[in-house]
């Protein structure tokens, strides 16, 4: 009942020679009951307003939000690691654990996918959690240019990105192995899926060479959402960084 897509940013140096300069994450905004009612303003991805950490998930709506939002709680609490920390992604794998020993149905949790970003000692890095038998396991992916930028991507709208991806990757115009490629292919994904169970404002959070986790704020059709939601008369929208379809940067009046 998901789209999630991760992506990286690249610096302007030489082919051999470029860096990670950013990391991405995003994601469609429905949630589904029995195949039938559905509700298009979840939010599936997350970032702290402390540190450098991104989350997203797809799978088991209760477990994983439940899950990224004690997480995070405790990241941006610091009571989790410490900042410089090497190890944070087995030290949340363990939480992770922790919470899955408790949690009464198991069984929904078998096909989660939880996705954690994150920049250690000006390093960027990227993990992937799978709940198989009980357990949490963790891997790191590789972040290279080959893949067109493209990490990972997941839940039951991945065919639909993967097909539009190898259309995108063949069109090889301006925005080829850019940033706004990965994202010009997750907006056209939610829009036009034939998969009834993904939909919604495309939400996005991202992660650059200082600071902490940004979450973005959306404009579609003219239309300020955030995090999935629709923001309507909120005093301090300026306060956001807003995207539109294009991956542009844009004014929110």
């Amino acid at each position: 009942m998901t789209l999630i897509v991760a992506w990286a940013g690249f610096d302007d140096k030489s082919r051999h020679r470029r860096k990670v300069s950013s990391l991405y994450i995003a994601a469609d905004s429905r949630i589904n009951w029995n195949g039938t009612s559905r509700y298009d303003g979840h939010q599936k991805v997350f970032a702290s307003v402390k540190h450098p950490e991104i989350f997203g998930f797809c799978g088991d709506v209760t477990f994983c939000n439940m899950a990224i939002s004690q997480i995070m709680t405790k990241i941006d609490s610091d009571i989790l690691f410490d900042p410089d920390e090497t190890d944070k992604h087995n030290i949340v794998a363990t939480e992770m654990q922790y919470m899955l020993g408790s949690y009464p149905n198991i069984g929904s949790v078998e096909n989660s996918e939880i996705i954690f970003g994150t920049r250690i000692t000006n390093q960027f890095h990227f993990f992937l959690f799978k709940f198989r038998n009980c357990k949490v396991s963790v891997s790191e992916w590789p972040i290279t240019e080959e893949k067109g930028r493209k990490i990972y991507f997941g839940g039951s709208g991945k065919d639909s990105f993967n097909a539009n991806w190898i259309q995108v990757d063949h069109d090889k115009d301006e925005n080829h192995m850019t940033t706004r490629n990965v994202y010009h292919c997750v907006a056209r994904t939610i829009s036009q899926c034939a998969d009834s169970q993904v939909g919604g404002v495309p939400q996005l959070v991202g992660l650059y060479r200082v600071g902490a986790g940004r979450q973005f704020g959306i404009v579609k059709d003219g239309t300020c959402y955030f995090g999935g939601q629709l923001c309507k008369d909120l005093p301090n929208l300026t306060n956001l960084e807003w995207r539109n379809d294009n991956f542009e940067r844009v004014d929110v009046h």
